[in-house]
Formats: C-alpha cells, sequence, structure tokens
C-alpha cells in the first residue's frame, strides 16, 4: 500500500449549480421487457457542460441521499428527491486525468479503480487516498461494490467476479467467481445479495455465487446501485439513469 496525493477534481462551477431550470428537465418513460421488468427514465440534465453525460458506473450514497457516477473525464452527483433530480444541488465536474472504474462507500469513504495505475484508490481526506494495488489479473475492471463488510469488483476481460480482503490486507482477492452474460459491467448489493449486469441483463444471485434470477432489459447499461428497494442503472447509449421495476424474472 502507498498514500500518494491525488489531484483535485475540478470545483463545483456555479455555472453548474445555477443553470436555469429548462436546463434540468426530468424525463419519465414506462416500458416493459421479457422477463417482466419495467423501466423508468430519468434523463441527466446539461448542466452547461461540454463533459460527457454517459457514465461507465454508479453509486448511491444514503446519508447524502445522491447518486455519484463516473466517466473517463468526470464526475456527476445527482441529489434525488424520490424519483426526480434535484435541480439545486446536482452537479457535474471534471476528473482531470484519471480513469476511473467502478464506484463504492467503503465505510463512507469513496474507492475507485484507478486505470491508469491499475489501483484501488480509497479516500481518506479531501485531497488524499490510500492506493493498494489491483491483484485481481485482469486487463478490464469494470465495477467495485461493498456490502457492509466485503469488497467485491469485477472485470469485463476475465467475465468475473472477485471477492476482497480487508483494508488492512490491503483489498487483495480472496476468492472469485464467473459472471453471468457477457462482459460484466456493473455490481449492486441489496443488503442482502449480489447483483451484476451485462450491458442488456441484470442477474441476481444467492449467497453461493448461483445465479438466482435473469432479467433480460428494453435498454443497455453500464452499471447499477441498489436504491429504496429498487435497482437503478446508468445508461450505456444515452445520458440517463434508469429505475427498475422486477418480476420474478427467468
Amino acid at each position: 500500500m502507498r498514500s500518494t496525493s491525488r489531484r483535485k477534481p475540478a470545483g463545483k462551477s456555479r455555472s453548474s449549480r445555477g443553470a436555469a431550470p429548462w436546463l434540468l428537465i426530468l424525463i419519465l418513460v414506462q416500458t416493459a421487457a421479457a422477463g417482466d421488468v419495467s423501466v423508468q427514465t430519468v434523463t441527466i440534465p446539461r448542466f452547461r457542460s461540454a463533459l460527457p453525460r454517459v457514465f461507465t458506473d454508479i453509486c448511491w450514497d444514503p446519508q447524502k441521499q445522491c447518486f455519484f457516477l463516473v466517466n473517463d473525464e468526470a464526475m456527476c452527483e445527482l441529489f434525488m428527491r424520490g424519483n426526480q433530480i434535484d435541480q439545486k444541488k446536482s452537479f457535474i465536474s471534471g476528473t482531470g486525468k484519471f480513469s476511473l472504474r467502478g464506484w463504492a462507500l467503503v465505510g463512507g469513504k469513496s474507492c475507485v479503480i484507478d486505470l491508469s495505475s491499475m489501483t484501488i484508490q480509497l479516500s481518506v481526506s479531501r485531497r488524499r487516498t490510500e492506493d493498494f494495488p489491483l491483484t485481481t489479473g485482469g486487463k478490464a475492471p469494470s465495477a467495485l461494490v461493498w456490502d457492509g463488510a466485503t469488497l467485491w469488483s469485477a472485470d469485463a476481460d476475465t467475465n468475473t467476479i472477485y471477492r476482497h480482503g480487508s483494508r488492512d490486507e490491503e483489498f487483495k482477492v480472496t476468492a472469485s467467481f464467473p459472471a453471468a452474460g457477457r462482459a460484466v459491467c456493473g455490481l449492486a448489493w441489496d443488503g442482502q445479495a449480489l447483483w451484476s449486469c451485462d450491458a442488456g441483463r441484470v442477474f441476481a444471485y444467492d449467497r453461493n455465487m448461483n445465479v438466482r434470477a435473469t432479467y433480460p432489459l428494453p435498454v443497455r447499461i453500464s452499471g447499477i446501485a441498489w436504491r429504496d428497494q429498487a435497482l437503478w442503472a446508468c445508461g450505456k447509449d444515452q445520458a440517463a439513469v434508469y429505475r427498475m421495476g422486477l418480476g420474478r424474472g427467468n
């Protein structure tokens, strides 16, 4: 493990926070698909910014009541009131030169994978991270999730889900499991069990990491998170987050 200072992301611009209300439009679309899935689409505002609004992963912070979204160039905080975006609080900002994948809250601290150094970075202060070597052996880390006791990650290249040791164990891999689908791109924890996704399906696992349900989707996604008894996802092809209404699955 090494401790390092990380370039502080670009600050929250006043223009982002003060964007005109007509730019912060909420669009809800109800659809259905095989596997008994309904989807509500919430469009991510433009924020008067040229930064990309299609993200690679999503994480829910229950204390702040906001989604964190990340891609290679930007991060976004979407504060929610019910299923609507809080127009006054939400913002998007640049992340500098960092190539980030996955986002999890580990004991309330932000945790991401930095592709440029292939490390797990745990924020310990506003400007400093603790960096741990990523020991999965995969070339395309794609997701992180914290289940309250254990950190999990996924790799799209190996299509594998990894269980990691504790922070004291430097988050080294302790077990691995084949992911359902192809090129796993997201992980979520619902309080009792793990979920994963590829671009077109979500999968629910039992405690033994066997797939107990599969849900084909009518939209393409790139990451998932659990919020208030529902599965949410970030769009792969459009600037949106989706609220999934899930039936029994296949």
